[in-house]
C-alpha cells in the first residue's frame, strides 16, 4: 500500500513539475524572445519540463526493463543542463567571456563534454534498477564514466553558483542584488538537495527516492520569483511596469509595424473615445491620431522630432497634444511607441477663470438665499459679506456692517456675555493670522441686544478659512430665541419628571441595593445572636466580652443609615440651596453607594489623592449629577455592548484642579476666565459617535435600549452644571470608551465654619417618646436614659395626649416621631402645644426632609422652627444636640 502511494505521488508531483517548468519557459520567452539569456532559460526549462514529464513515468513503472529504458532514453538530460545552467549564468552576468574573440571555441568546450556525457551514461552509467522507494529506483556503474558525470556536475553547478555570488557583490544597484540573491540561493539549493539523494545516496544505497527532477524545481520557482519580483530578464517586472505606464496621466500607445493599436494606458483609451481596451485594440492610427505618424512608422529616415514633440490632435474631441514617436526594433520592425503630452491648458486656463467666475456668483447667491446668518471678512478682519438674516437678527443694516471689522459690529448689539472687545479682537486676530491652535467645531451661543431693543439669543459658529491671499474668518449665526423659549418650556416639563429620572436611576441600582441592605442586616442578625448566646451561655461577664460584636453592629448600622440618606437625598423634591461644601467628601458618599450597587462585571475606581475640593451649591443636585454619570457609564459597558461581546468593563472618578489656558478660552469664549474643579467619569464602554455628540445632551434623547433609558440622565446633568456656573466636556471615539468631564467653579474654603457644631448635652426630667414602632421606641428610651432623663413611652398619638394631659406641667419634653398611626407628629406637637406653650419639642423623621412634604404621597408636612428635627437613625451624641437645640 505505501508502495502504490509512494509511486502515485511521486508521478503526479514530476507532472506538477513539468508544468512549473513550462510555465517558466513560457514566461521568460514572453518578457523578451531576443535576448540570449532568455532564450538559454526557455531552452533548459524546457529541458526540465521532458526530465520531469519522463520521471512521472519512470516513478510509476512496474517492470525494471520499462522503467531502464525510460532512464536511458532522457538520460541526456541529466548531461546537458548543468552547461545550460552555467551558460545562463554567465549570460545573465554579462560575463564578457561570452562577447570575445573566443565566445566560439569557449562554447564548443562548456557543451562538448555534457554532449559525450549523453552518450557514456546510458551506455556506461545506467544500469539495471533496483525496487527500493516504492518504485524501480535508478542504479549505476560505479566506474570512471560516472566518476566522470559527478565531477562534471559538481564542477559546473559550483561555476554557476559562483559566478551569480560574485556578480552580486559587484551589483551596482540594490535590485540588481536582490535579484541575483534569489537565484545563487535557488541554485545552492537545488543543486545541493540533488546531489544528496541522486548522487550521495545512490552511491550510499540509502533507500530513498531519486527526486532531482523535483529538487530542480526550486531552481525554477526561484527565477520566477525574481522575474515577478525583481525584474529578472526585463528592465522592469511585467506587472509593475504595466502599472507606471497605466498610472501616468499623459498618453502612451503602442502600436504595431501596421500602426495597429495593441496596447494603451487608461488616459490614452478615455482621450480616443474607446470604452476599454478590448475594443480599441486594432483601430488604426489615422481612426485616432491626426498627423504623419503612418509616414514616420513606415519611413525611420523621416523620423525627425523637434525636441518639444510634433504637434497632433488625438481622438475625437481633437486634443492638441505633443507627440513623440519611440520606434521598437530595428527600423521599427515591431512597431512603435507613442507618447503625447495634453496641450490643453490654455482652455483649462479659460474654464477655471469661468467656474471661477461661476463659483463667485453661487457663493454670493448662496449667501444672499440663505435662512442664516452668514458674515466673512478678508485677512484684516473687515466684514466683505453681511446678509439678509444677519440684518433681521441684528438690526444692522449691510450697508453699515460692510467694511467694518467684525469686532466692531459686535459691539453696536451690546453683547450681554459680557466678553470685552479687546478680547474678541485679539481672539480674531490670532485665528486670522493662523496662532490659534486647531479648534474643534463648537457651536457658541450668545445673547445680544437687536437695534429694536429686542433681546435675542443666537448661536453661532465662527471658523478661519485659509486661502491663498491670506485667512479669512466665516461666521455662520441662528437667531434660536424662539426656540430657546420652546426649550424653557421643555425643561420645566423635565423638572416635573425630574423625580422620575432620579428613581429611574436608583432603580436601576435597585438590585445591588438590596443585596447590600441584605449584607448589612446579616451583620446586625449575626452580631446580636452571638451576644444573645454568650450571655444565655454565662460566656459573656464583661462589656469587653462583646466589644467586637457591638463594633460590628455600629458599623453596620451606620453603613445602612449611609445608604438610606444617600437614597432619600437623591429622591426627594426641594427647592435648590446653595451652601458650600466639599465637592470630594460628596463625590466619595456616591462613589461609596453606587460601588455597592452596581453589576458585578463593572469595575468602578475613585482615583487616590484627591484634593479638598470647595464649591457652592446644592449638594443634593450635585450628588444627583454624579450618579446619573456614574449609571450612564455602568450602561455604556454593559447593556449597550453588542451582543457578541463580553458585558463589563471598568469606570474611574477623578478629580482635579483646572485653569483655563488662553487657547482653551479662546476656543470657547463662552468659558468664563477663572479656576474649576474638573469631576472626570471616564469608562471603557461602547463610546459616543461624533455625529451624535452634540445631541447627547438633549432631553429625552438616548441610544439605548428600548425602554432602558426615559433619556433625561445627561440633560439633568448638563442642566444641574450650567445652574452651577460650570460645564460639560465629553471626549469620546466609538468602541473607545467615553470621558465626561464636569467643570465647578472654585469656591473659598471656609473650614470648621461651615460645619454647625452641637455639643452634646445631658439633661434630667421626664421625656415623652411617642412611636408607632417599638424598636425606634425602646431605642430612644434606652439612650434618653443613658443621658440622664427618664422616659416615658406611648405608642400612639391617643395614648400620648392621655399621658401628657394628666401632668403637663412635669414632663421636661417630648420626642415625637413624624408619623404615627393615628395623626402627624407635628399635629400631635401642635395639640401638645395648646396645653404647654413653651414645652421642647423634638421630631424625629427618617424622611430626611429639611422641610417640605412627600413628593410620593402628598401628604403636606411640615416641621416648624419650633421643632428641633432629628434624622433617623440617629447615635446618642446626634439625640443629645437635638434636644439641646429644642431647649431640653
Amino acid at each position: 500500500m505505501i508502495d502504490v502511494f509512494a509511486q502515485q505521488c511521486l508521478s503526479r508531483l514530476s507532472i506538477v513539475a513539468a508544468l512549473v517548468f513550462a510555465y517558466c519557459a513560457w514566461m521568460v520567452y514572453s518578457l523578451n524572445r531576443e535576448a540570449k539569456p532568455n532564450r538559454i532559460a526557455v531552452v533548459f526549462n524546457v529541458l526540465f519540463a521532458a526530465w520531469a514529464a519522463a520521471a512521472s513515468f519512470w516513478y510509476g513503472a512496474d517492470d525494471p526493463s520499462e522503467a531502464l529504458a525510460l532512464y536511458r532514453a532522457f538520460s541526456w538530460t541529466w548531461s546537458l543542463f548543468p552547461p545550460l545552467i552555467l551558460h545562463f549564468s554567465l549570460s545573465v552576468t554579462g560575463n564578457p567571456v561570452l562577447d570575445g574573440r573566443f565566445r566560439r571555441p569557449f562554447q564548443v568546450a562548456l557543451y562538448a563534454p555534457g554532449a559525450l556525457l549523453c552518450f557514456l551514461t546510458p551506455a556506461y552509467v545506467v544500469t539495471e534498477p533496483v525496487y527500493r522507494g516504492g518504485y524501480w529506483m535508478l542504479a549505476v556503474d560505479t566506474n570512471a564514466a560516472y566518476a566522470f558525470f559527478v565531477i562534471h556536475y559538481l564542477a559546473m553547478v559550483v561555476a554557476s553558483g559562483w559566478i551569480i555570488f560574485a556578480a552580486r557583490r559587484r551589483a551596482e544597484d540594490r535590485r540588481t542584488a536582490k535579484r541575483l540573491t534569489v537565484l545563487g540561493r535557488s541554485y545552492v539549493a537545488a543543486s545541493a538537495l540533488g546531489f544528496t539523494t541522486d548522487t550521495a545516496f545512490l552511491m550510499l544505497g540509502v533507500d530513498f527516492p531519486n527526486m532531482a527532477i523535483l529538487w530542480i524545481l526550486i531552481l525554477s520557482l526561484g527565477m520566477i520569483y525574481s522575474m515577478k519580483r525583481y525584474g529578472l530578464l526585463s528592465i522592469l517586472p511585467p506587472d509593475e511596469a504595466v502599472s507606471v505606464l497605466e498610472s501616468l496621466g499623459e498618453f502612451v500607445l503602442y502600436v504595431d509595424e501596421g500602426a495597429r493599436l495593441v496596447w494603451a494606458n487608461p488616459s490614452a483609451i478615455a482621450a480616443i473615445g474607446a470604452t476599454g481596451l478590448n475594443r480599441a485594440r486594432g483601430m488604426r492610427c489615422r481612426e485616432f491620431l491626426r498627423g504623419d505618424v503612418e509616414r514616420w512608422l513606415a519611413d525611420p529616415a523621416a523620423f525627425r522630432l523637434e525636441p518639444r514633440g510634433v504637434s497632433a490632435t488625438l481622438g475625437p474631441d481633437s486634443i492638441p497634444v505633443s507627440l513623440w514617436i519611440h520606434p521598437v526594433g530595428e527600423a521599427s520592425s515591431e512597431g512603435a511607441v507613442l507618447t503625447a503630452v495634453d496641450l490643453r491648458a490654455e482652455f483649462a486656463n479659460a474654464r477655471t477663470k469661468r467656474r471661477l467666475a461661476d463659483a463667485d456668483r453661487l457663493l454670493d447667491e448662496f449667501i444672499a438665499r440663505s435662512l442664516d446668518g452668514i458674515v466673512l471678512t478678508d485677512a484684516d478682519g473687515l466684514i466683505v459679506r453681511w446678509n439678509y438674516p444677519m440684518v433681521a437678527m441684528t438690526g444692522i443694516e449691510a450697508e453699515e456692517a460692510l467694511g467694518s471689522h467684525y469686532w466692531d459690529a459686535l459691539t453696536m448689539v451690546q453683547p450681554e456675555s459680557g466678553f470685552e472687545p479687546a478680547r474678541m479682537r485679539r481672539a480674531i486676530r490670532a485665528m486670522l493670522a493662523m496662532r490659534d491652535p486647531a479648534r474643534h467645531r463648537q457651536v457658541l451661543e450668545t445673547v445680544i441686544w437687536r437695534r429694536d431693543g429686542s433681546r435675542r439669543i443666537v448661536q453661532n459658529d465662527l471658523f478661519p478659512i485659509p486661502l491663498a491671499d491670506g485667512t479669512i474668518l466665516a461666521i455662520i449665526a441662528r437667531d434660536v430665541t424662539d426656540e430657546r423659549r420652546l426649550a424653557e418650556e421643555n425643561i420645566e416639563r423635565i423638572r416635573k419628571l425630574d423625580h422620575a429620572q432620579k428613581m429611574e436611576a436608583v432603580g436601576t441600582l435597585s438590585g445591588g441595593i438590596a443585596h447590600d441592605f441584605n449584607n448589612t442586616l446579616a451583620g446586625i442578625v449575626g452580631a446580636a445572636s452571638l451576644i444573645r448566646q454568650g450571655i444565655e451561655s454565662g460566656a459573656v461577664t464583661t462589656a469587653a466580652d462583646i466589644e467586637r460584636e457591638l463594633e460590628l453592629i455600629e458599623r453596620a448600622s451606620k453603613r445602612a443609615a449611609s445608604s438610606v440618606r444617600r437614597l432619600m437625598t437623591l429622591t426627594r423634591k426641594r427647592s435648590p440651596e446653595s451652601l458650600v461644601f466639599r465637592l470630594d467628601e460628596a463625590l466619595r458618599r456616591v462613589e461609596e453607594f453606587a460601588a455597592r450597587s452596581m453589576d458585578p462585571s463593572v469595575s468602578l475606581s475613585l482615583r487616590h489623592g484627591m484634593p479638598e475640593a470647595w464649591v457652592r451649591g446644592d449638594s443634593g443636585q450635585l450628588e444627583q449629577l454624579f450618579l446619573n454619570l456614574i449609571v450612564n457609564a455602568e450602561h455604556a459597558v454593559t447593556i449597550m455592548r453588542p451582543r457578541e461581546q463580553r458585558r463589563g468593563g471598568s469606570v474611574v472618578i477623578s478629580l482635579y484642579r483646572f485653569a483655563p489656558d488662553r487657547d482653551f478660552l479662546i476656543a470657547n469664549p463662552n468659558v468664563a476666565e477663572a479656576e474649576y474643579w474638573a469631576l472626570s467619569v471616564k469608562d471603557d464602554g461602547v463610546g459616543v459617535p461624533r455625529h451624535i455628540q452634540r445631541r447627547i445632551f438633549d432631553p429625552f434623547y438616548t441610544t439605548k435600549p428600548n425602554e432602558s433609558s426615559s433619556g433625561l440622565g445627561l440633560a439633568m446633568v448638563h442642566a444641574i452644571a450650567t445652574q452651577h456656573g460650570g460645564f460639560v466636556d465629553l471626549r469620546s471615539e466609538p468602541g473607545e470608551g467615553a470621558e465626561f468631564i464636569v467643570y465647578l467653579p472654585v469656591a473659598q474654603a471656609c473650614g470648621d465654619a461651615c460645619q454647625e457644631a452641637v455639643e452634646p448635652h445631658r439633661g434630667t426630667g421626664a421625656v415623652l417618646i411617642v412611636d408607632d414602632d417599638d424598636i425606634p421606641r425602646e431605642t430612644a428610651m434606652s439612650l434618653l436614659g443613658a443621658l440622664g432623663y427618664g422616659a416615658v413611652a406611648a405608642s400612639s398619638g391617643d395614648e400620648a395626649r392621655r399621658l401628657f394631659e394628666d401632668r403637663p406641667a412635669e414632663w421636661k419634653a417630648a420626642l415625637l416621631d413624624l408619623r404615627l398611626g393615628d395623626c402627624s407628629g407635628d399635629e400631635l406637637a401642635g395639640r401638645l402645644r395648646e396645653l404647654r406653650p413653651d414645652l421642647p419639642v423634638v421630631i424625629a423623621s427618617g424622611l430626611h426632609e429639611d422641610s417640605g412634604g412627600d413628593a410620593e404621597s402628598g401628604e403636606a408636612v411640615i416641621v416648624g422652627s419650633a421643632y428641633a428635627l432629628l434624622h433617623k437613625p440617629y447615635t446618642m451624641g446626634e439625640l443629645a444636640r437635638a434636644m439641646a437645640e429644642a431647649g431640653a
